[in-house]
């Protein structure tokens, strides 16, 4: 069964799971709470906003629900609101109802899986972005990526190294030192795979985040991947950066820890940016981001 973090990532990506012709704009969560609010808008430029519980709708939550709408009263711009729970009791759904809420139970995906696998379609229909991705590329490749939050920092190399993968694919890499409170914590790599061509720039297809360790550099000790292609938002020339985990070493729990630290870092609600009008900053938390969740999945690996 997927989590709760999958869905609401997918509610993310894919706006038609909650009506037709809506653009996802941003999202808060409030981990005491165990809540997210996600904005929306529709064509119309009405927004919508969205209560995602990720556990069961009780009592005690129904009051924090109901505590949120009120301090947002004299919000006249909010024209709908959802409410998504794994499970709802049938006289809390039937007084949300009466409040003209629509209801949403976040497992029933019998009925999910068909809008996904069409939202998934109109994602991948319009423009390739083929060179706005060139420029992400070559910008994760030399523009100045030293970042740093919490207690760790971030130092990259400015030497690119390239390597042929195989006769139609190749990939760059960049090298970085990882400081934790001024301590040499980790290294790793940067590593952008592209297929060959004949054009010089390469359109990139694929972003690697690996460990390799301090003593051991032929180890892969972690390595987290995102596959732009899939993230990619062809209609709005967005792209999701919400980290895929290893389901395959990474447990339910270990997940639920590092999901309640990203937010502790002010990481989570970093989940999407404009590929024709990024900043250098959204470029650094990007890599901050992909390299906390890689840190984090590495210790949970080891622990």
């Amino acid at each position: 069964m997927q989590t709760t973090t999958d869905l609401l990532t997918k509610f993310k990506q894919f706006p038609s799971l909650l009506g037709e012709d809506l653009t996802y704009i941003r999202s808060q969560s409030f981990f005491a709470d165990n809540l997210t609010t996600l904005d929306y808008e529709d064509q119309q430029k009405n927004n919508w906003r969205v209560y995602f519980f990720e556990k069961p709708l009780t009592r005690v939550y129904l009051g924090v629900l109901f505590d949120y709408i009120a301090a947002e009263l004299d919000d006249e711009a909010i024209l709908h609101r959802v409410v998504c729970s794994p499970e709802f009791a049938d006289n809390y759904r039937a007084l949300l109802e009466q409040f003209e809420f629509s209801c949403f139970n976040i497992y029933e995906l019998a009925s999910v899986q068909p809008m996904l696998s069409q939202a998934a379609q109109d994602r991948s229909s319009g423009r390739t972005y083929e060179d706005e991705l060139i420029m992400f590329g070559e910008d994760l490749l030399h523009q100045d990526l030293n970042t740093a939050w919490s207690d760790f920092t971030l130092l990259f190399s400015d030497r690119v190294v390239k390597k042929e993968l195989s006769a139609t694919e190749a990939e760059q890499q960049r090298h970085f030192h990882v400081y934790f409170r001024s301590e040499l914590y980790d290294e790793g790599q940067l590593r952008i795979v592209y297929k060959q061509g004949e054009r010089k720039l390469k359109c990139p297809h694929t972003v690697h985040l690996e460990l390799i360790g301090i003593e051991n550099r032929a180890e892969t000790l972690f390595l987290t991947t995102l596959p732009l292609m899939e993230a990619l938002d062809r209609r709005e020339g967005q792209l999701f950066v919400n980290i895929p985990y290893d389901e395959k070493r990474i447990e339910t729990n270990d997940r639920e820890r590092i999901e309640w630290i990203l937010k502790k870092w002010e990481l989570d609600t970093f989940d999407m940016m404009s590929l024709q009008d990024y900043s250098i900053n959204e470029m650094r938390t990007f890599i901050q981001k992909m390299a906390a969740v890689t840190l984090l999945q590495g210790a949970a690996v080891k622990s």
